[in-house]
């Protein structure tokens, strides 16, 4: 198949541009419930008909336009509980596949900086975020009990949003946290000393992250969900701590060590007539 040359893919670009920017007399309010904002399409270079600028970005954020993102403090007994039984069971064949399942999305894509991803299709960022785990050395456990917890507390009626697609951002949002970002040190060159780079948490990618998690966990959630909620009960009924998500059997990622910085040149004071306060 013959590919397009940069002219014709320029011409397209344009002339999508253009059309967006065009007057769109069709577009009406917001399609959300006692909203009266003018969608997008009416108010900005856009082609939502649907939702208004407030509710696209809270969608872009939380993956539903009316329910946020979970609590930590809601959020960390499943998490922690999802963890202890995949420690408890690492024998169990189910157990084992969801962690290999995981372990093949770590492996599937090369590593990206995080001031380069401008410009990556979602798909492309998703696979990003999974080697940004696997560099960071982020233990496969973690991101299978990040599945898990999130079909656990969707089983518990606290998921105000029975879409999948909420589920889904809900996982990503957890794993999204479990990376970091881009972090450069350069000693010798004062003026830029160190750079701090980290991704973005919004947006498609992270439907396609959560749909790739949950596409790996789902053995596991269909065939040990009840057993997994029992074994939560039982922890409860014992007193075991379930305010951290994490265990000490479980080692942290891998953080960028911080060389020796020399110490930053202060600004001298200015001597100018006008500078009476004496500030630098």
């Amino acid at each position: 198949m013959a590919t397009r040359s940069y002219a014709a893919s320029q011409r397209r670009a344009d002339k999508t541009r253009r059309k967006a920017k065009a007057p769109k007399p069709k577009a009406g309010f917001c399609t959300v419930e006692d909203c009266w904002e003018k969608v997008r399409a009416a108010t900005e270079a856009s082609f939502d008909f649907k939702l208004c600028r407030k509710h696209a970005d809270f969608q872009s954020r939380h993956g539903s336009t009316m329910a946020k993102s979970y609590p930590v403090a809601v959020a960390n007994p499943y998490r922690r509980a999802a963890l202890e039984y995949v420690l408890a069971n690492l024998e169990d064949i189910v157990v084992s596949h969801a962690i290999a399942d995981v372990g093949s999305l770590f492996r599937r894509a090369a590593h990206v900086e995080a001031t380069s991803l401008r410009g990556m299709k979602p798909a492309a960022r998703a696979a990003v975020a999974f080697a940004r785990l696997r560099k960071a050395e982020v233990d496969r456990r973690l991101v299978v009990a990040a599945g898990v917890a999130v079909a656990m507390m969707k089983a518990d009626r606290l998921q105000s949003d029975p879409s999948d697609t909420y589920a889904h951002v809900q996982i990503a949002k957890i794993v999204h946290r479990l990376g970091s970002g881009t972090h450069k040190y350069w000693p010798t060159n004062a003026a830029y000393p160190e750079l701090h780079k980290f991704p973005k948490s919004r947006g498609l990618v992270l439907v396609k992250i959560g749909e790739a998690v949950a596409g790996a966990v789902a053995q596991l959630v269909a065939e040990r969900l009840p057993d997994i909620l029992a074994f939560k009960a039982a922890r409860r009924a014992a007193g075991k701590p379930d305010t951290s998500a994490k265990s000490k059997r479980i080692q942290g990622r891998k953080r960028t060590p911080k060389p020796e910085m020399p110490p930053r040149r202060q600004k001298p004071i200015s001597r100018s007539p006008f500078n009476v306060s004496g500030r630098r």
